[in-house]
């Protein structure tokens, strides 16, 4: 699963069309081509915090640090 935060400053999930993403309350959207995945490289496993300003936040890989992702984030929604 990829995170974004578009230039309409509202956040989504941009999610691979497999990925299991039925407990989300964000506006989704599927990457049905692969593009924004092929664009970050992201492998089957990614996780993708895409900050207002269009850098990356947190690029994990593989394996998925969850507490340094729940503290990012709660670092961006205080």
């Amino acid at each position: 699963m990829l995170w974004c935060r578009p230039r309409t400053g509202r956040w989504c999930l941009v999610a691979a069309p497999g990925a299991d993403v039925a407990g989300t309350v964000l506006p989704l959207i599927r990457d049905a081509d692969g593009d924004f995945a092929r664009n970050y490289d992201a492998s089957a496993t990614s996780v993708l915090v895409i900050r207002p300003d269009g850098y990356l936040g947190i690029a994990a890989r593989g394996v998925v640090d969850t507490d340094e992702l729940v503290r990012h984030l709660k670092a961006m929604f205080r």
